[in-house]
């Protein structure tokens, strides 16, 4: 398998109940590194998917109330990578490490830019900084 993936402070976007969930999904990836036989790898992806949808949902809600500016390319990419992801976990078999580690690493490749390269979430942590939202 491939690298651990581990947080990193230039992932912060001063947002505390964000960056909680951006670390959590980062630690969801790492763990998708080591096999667990107590864990299948299905049931990991099911359980990412279903958290990568929560957390959208709750950075969505954030978005519309308080009128970000940037929602529309944001929603864009949020709803990129949740067909992306449906397509690549679809029938994936839990003993397919490779398939497992290409996921891990596309999902994370994808949060990478999603925050730092594209800025979207970092201007979302700036946009609810100014309004004076710092959600701990």
């Amino acid at each position: 398998m491939s690298a651990r993936i581990t947080w990193k402070t230039e992932f912060d976007i001063g947002v505390p109940a964000i960056d909680e969930q951006h670390k959590r999904l980062f630690a969801m990836l790492d763990a998708l590194h080591r096999p667990d036989e107590e864990v299948p790898f299905n049931d990991l992806l099911l359980s990412l998917g279903r958290y990568i949808e929560e957390h959208f949902a709750f950075e969505e809600a954030l978005m519309r109330k308080h009128a970000y500016p940037r929602i529309t390319d944001h929603l864009v990419q949020h709803h990129e990578l949740i067909a992306r992801y449906t397509a690549m976990t679809s029938g994936i078999d839990s003993h397919d490490s490779q398939a497992v580690s290409r996921t891990r690493m596309v999902v994370y490749a994808w949060f990478t830019r999603h925050i730092l390269g594209d800025r979207m979430d970092k201007d979302l942590g700036l946009h609810l900084k100014r309004i004076g939202l710092f959600l701990r």
